[in-house]
């Protein structure tokens, strides 16, 4: 088997060197073929070569030719150059030069425009100056009238004819003369025209005339016009209508110096008049007389009737007292209220001075009284006054007045319808009088007012029950007034209801403060004063005054007098069930004084009624003690708390508790005492 292989092998290993023998002999001829080609390749690259050699040679040639030319062209480059170098010098040396030129017409081109800009706006400017002028002139509420340097009307504007009457036509070549009213001498308009030249205008009221001859006033405002050179060139006048203004002025003037109401003079001019009175008096050598008027009764007037008929009544006295003037020299004003003062002046030096003044004091009196009637009801009033002279009671208007006053009190306090004069110095009297009267009016922002608490005692546990706020005034030239004293003089000058309200809002917060304090709980009693329980607001001033003390309504107990609530029984019961309802405790204060009605009594929604002390001094008396007995019975009746006031005796005492009266108030257990005091007391008690 490995012979039979190997021969195989052999045989294989043959075929394989025929196959390459042929593969040589394809070879060998496709060499040849190959080298036959060469040869032709090797001519043709023979003849390229030759070909290539000769355009060499001639690049050769024509590299030299350029060679030269680049020398040429170098040479003549360098030359260039040197030109161009020199032609930049001088260029930029030209530029340089033109650059500076260009800069500087540059800059005066833009002074020039600014120049121009500047001019073109200063002609903008006076062009709106002058459209505004011309819109001023044209629209202006003023009469405008313009005149040449020799005062020639050249322009007027529409205000100008709107004033005058004038149109421009009409006026243009003419002076101001023809506006002349007449009011004004020549030598005043020659005095305006000269401070005009001199000063160089001129300003003031004038009086023109209207082409309907109507005079009228005006603010006249006259100005001269200068050239560059100095020379009057135009003169400018302005009208300013000051009709309305002289109307206002003198509407002004009246209001200041006249009563709105009556049209009779007010107190500034009435004192302005006498002091005029006064000067002619001492100038000529005669005498005057004052008369100070006050109507009587006038605020219960107002009360009852209303300030419409009030009205109507001061305008009325007053026409009256106009018609009572018998010569142009006497004066009448009103002083406020219904106060009224007449001056007659120029009146003898002599012992006829009183007399004559008395006579007329008698016809004013007399004419103040006839009855009048005013919006269907028909009044008589009556009026007091009092007389001062000159120079015997005064040298002064003050001391004139001060005279006069002290006069009209003396009068009212003897009574109605009636005049009183001083044949003598003032008394000592009259002076306290006027000087409390005075000092009244700033005692309360002084804190000269103050208030004492008088307690009310249980008059069977004698504890303190209550307590009664009670006015005083430490004068600091008097001392302690007498509320007897002073409290009339507060009603007479209108100051009670505000010292009221005062006096209660003060009571109410030191009620709260005892309370605050956790001391035994007592009613605060404050008396209302006629004029406090008839004021319209006096239920706003209760609950304002509870509100800001923070009081509860039940510890106030407030007190009117038997007199009082029997004024207008109707209206008391009306006023007393509205404060009713807001929760206080009502008393009627001095029971068996007045002259009740048992049928009104019953209808008062009363809570305690307190006996007065005058009853209380009778007691152990058998008419005084019957009387006692029978009120407390009647409180009873109608389920009242009686007080007794005024109780200073053990006996006293031992009575009322006889009779089942329910509280005492008096010396007996305490006076009136400040709340510090009666603070000590009411801790003791708790």
């Amino acid at each position: 088997m490995p012979r039979y292989r190997l021969t195989t092998e052999l045989k294989k290993l043959a075929s394989k060197l025929e196959e390459f023998e042929q593969e040589r002999l394809d070879l060998e001829a496709v060499l040849l073929t190959t080298t036959e080609h060469g040869d032709l390749i090797e001519t043709a690259l023979f003849n390229e070569l030759r070909q290539f050699r000769l355009r060499l040679e001639q690049l050769e040639q024509e590299h030299k030719g350029l060679e030269r030319e680049k020398t040429d062209l170098e040479i003549a480059l360098e030359t260039v150059t040197e030109t161009t170098d020199l032609f930049q010098k001088d260029l930029l040396k030209t530029r340089h030069i033109l650059e500076q030129e260009v800069n500087k017409r540059t800059e005066e081109l833009a002074l020039q425009n600014q120049r121009l800009q500047a001019e073109i706006q200063e002609r903008k400017r006076i062009e709106a100056d002058l459209q505004l002028a011309a819109s001023v002139f044209r629209t202006s509420r003023e009469g405008i009238v313009i005149m040449d340097a020799e005062r020639r009307v050249i322009s007027v504007n529409p205000a100008f004819t709107d004033l005058t009457g004038y149109v421009e036509a009409e006026m243009l070549g003419t002076d101001l003369s023809r506006l002349q009213s007449g009011q004004h001498s020549q030598t005043f308009f020659h005095n305006l025209w000269e401070a005009v030249h001199f000063v160089g205008y001129w300003s003031g009221e004038v009086w023109h005339r209207r082409k309907t001859e109507e005079a009228f006033p005006t603010w006249f405002s006259l100005t001269v016009i200068h050239d560059d050179q100095g020379n009057i060139v135009n003169y400018i006048g302005i009208l300013t209508d000051n009709t309305y203004q002289k109307r206002s002025e003198e509407r002004a003037y009246y209001f200041a110096h006249y009563d709105a109401l009556t049209n009779l003079p007010n107190r500034n001019l009435f004192q302005d008049r006498l002091e005029q009175a006064i000067k002619r008096a001492i100038r000529e050598n005669h005498h005057l007389s004052l008369l100070v008027i006050d109507l009587d009764s006038f605020k219960d007037i107002n009360e009852v009737f209303g300030h419409q008929v009030g009205d109507q009544l001061l305008k009325e006295i007053g026409q009256r007292l106009v018609k009572c003037l018998q010569e142009k020299d006497e004066l009448i004003a009103r002083l406020g209220s219904d106060e009224f003062v007449i001056v007659f002046d120029e009146l003898p030096a002599d012992e006829r001075l009183v007399q004559i003044t008395l006579d007329k004091a008698d016809n004013v009196l007399m004419a103040i009284q006839r009855p009048l009637q005013l919006l269907d009801q028909e009044l008589s009033v009556s009026a007091c006054g009092g007389l001062a002279f000159y120079p015997r009671d005064g040298q002064n208007l003050v001391e004139l007045l001060r005279r006069a006053n002290a006069n009209l009190y003396e009068a009212k306090r003897q009574g109605y319808n009636n005049y009183h004069y001083f044949a003598g110095p003032m008394n000592a009297q009259t002076k306290k009088r006027l000087t409390l009267q005075h000092h009244l009016r700033y005692a309360l922002e002084r804190e000269e007012l103050f208030l004492l608490y008088q307690p009310q005692v249980d008059i069977h546990s004698r504890k303190i029950a209550g307590v009664e706020a009670l006015l005083r005034w430490q004068h600091p030239e008097f001392g302690l007034i007498s509320p007897s004293e002073f409290i009339p003089i507060v009603e007479d000058i209108g100051l009670i209801v505000p010292v009221g309200e005062w006096v209660l809002s003060s009571a109410t917060r030191q009620a709260q403060r005892w309370l605050a304090q956790g001391l035994s709980p007592v009613r605060m009693a404050v008396n209302l004063s006629m004029r406090q329980f008839n004021d319209p607001l006096l239920l706003q001033r209760v609950h304002r005054a509870l509100l800001e003390a923070q009081l509860a309504p039940h510890y106030l107990e407030l007190e009117i007098t038997e007199s009082l609530a029997m004024q207008d029984a109707e209206k008391t019961v009306t006023t007393l069930r509205q404060l009713k309802q807001l929760g206080v405790f009502l008393a009627l204060d001095d029971f068996g004084t007045g002259y009740s009605s048992l049928s009104y009594l019953s209808q008062f929604p009363l809570d305690v009624l307190k006996i007065d002390a005058a009853f209380i001094g009778k007691i152990q008396t058998p008419n005084g003690a019957n009387l006692v007995s029978a009120i407390t019975t009647l409180a009873r009746s109608l389920r009242m708390d009686v007080i007794a006031e005024g109780v200073e005796t053990k006996a006293q005492l031992n009575c009322l508790q006889r009779y089942a009266c329910d509280y005492v108030q008096g010396f007996y257990f305490y006076k009136p005492m400040p709340a510090h005091e009666l603070t000590v007391l009411l801790q003791q008690q708790c």
